[in-house]
């Protein structure tokens, strides 16, 4: 009996540890926690809804990542971000985003921006009819809070006053004007839009993944950075640990640092992939 008792606790501590244990997870955009929440009959959307898809309640430490939904017609207010950068992807519509001391930035699909700590801002959509729609990265985490419990604005402020003009306090990325990087093979092209070199920081990496039927990533991990990845269009898989997640259109799939994965694809996809803080990216220019 003694012997048991004695096992016992070990076997728990053990079990608990097993739990915590970080590992890869996915989240399909309908899942997401839409903030403010519709109602019903609404008749008129507020300018800005933010749906939440990775934050720290669903595992996340280096950076969260939302969908960004501005109206038609619409102007956000000024803010700014103290300790995090923001790197958008333009999913749908256009906009601009604005910043005090220097020319508004034209917003279309494809388009990268990076918009460094501390840079006060605004966005805007002139269109009567089309939304804007923009993946949204923090790094680090911090400013997604708010949109949770409205009383957290240590990390997200809105500028009621006049607001300070920063140095280039914003980066906008063509697809255009980045040159594919071959690899899987020949099977996918990387393309690295908000690099270092490009934003001058490295909070967080964006590019995007262009890969064909059939292309693979062996298995790797990354010591320090997790890893990101959005499925904009097409299917992939993601393995680790006899684990396989399937991922459609319009999934998250996130990947804590240490945790060893591959990758491979069914019929060909186009994956938005970051990386927080950023680092890893570099790989491909070898």
């Amino acid at each position: 009996m003694r012997a048991r008792l004695a096992i016992v606790p070990c076997v728990l501590a053990w079990s608990h540890w097993a739990s915590a244990a970080p590992s890869i997870s996915a989240v399909k955009l309908a899942e997401g926690t839409v903030v403010p929440a519709p109602k019903p009959g609404e008749k008129h959307q507020p300018p800005m809804r933010t749906t939440l898809l990775l934050d720290e309640q669903s595992g996340a430490h280096k950076a969260s990542l939302s969908l960004l939904y501005i109206s038609p017609k619409a102007r956000v207010a000024m803010q700014r971000l103290p300790r995090s950068a923001r790197l958008l992807y333009v999913l749908e519509g256009k906009g601009r985003i604005l910043a005090p001391g220097v020319p508004p930035g034209e917003l279309g699909p494809g388009m990268a921006v990076f918009v460094k700590p501390g840079a006060a801002h605004a966005f805007d959509v002139q269109s009567p009819q089309k939304p804007l729609r923009m993946l949204q990265v923090f790094a680090p985490l911090g400013p997604e809070r708010v949109f949770r419990d409205p009383t957290k604005r240590d990390d997200y402020e809105v500028i009621r006053g006049k607001p300070e003009a920063t140095e280039q306090p914003f980066v906008i990325v063509q697809p255009a004007d980045v040159k594919p990087i071959p690899l899987a093979g020949g099977k996918g092209r990387a393309q690295l839009l908000l690099d270092p070199e490009k934003t001058g920081g490295h909070q967080a990496y964006l590019g995007v993944l262009e890969l064909e039927a059939g292309a693979a990533v062996p298995e790797h991990k990354h010591a320090g950075e997790a890893e990101i990845l959005y499925v904009v269009e097409g299917d992939a898989e993601l393995i680790s640990g006899g684990m396989t997640l399937k991922a459609e259109k319009d999934t998250v799939l996130h990947v804590p640092p240490g945790v060893p994965h591959a990758g491979r694809v069914g019929k060909g996809a186009r994956v938005l992939q970051i990386y927080a803080p950023g680092g890893p990216e570099q790989r491909f220019k070898k």
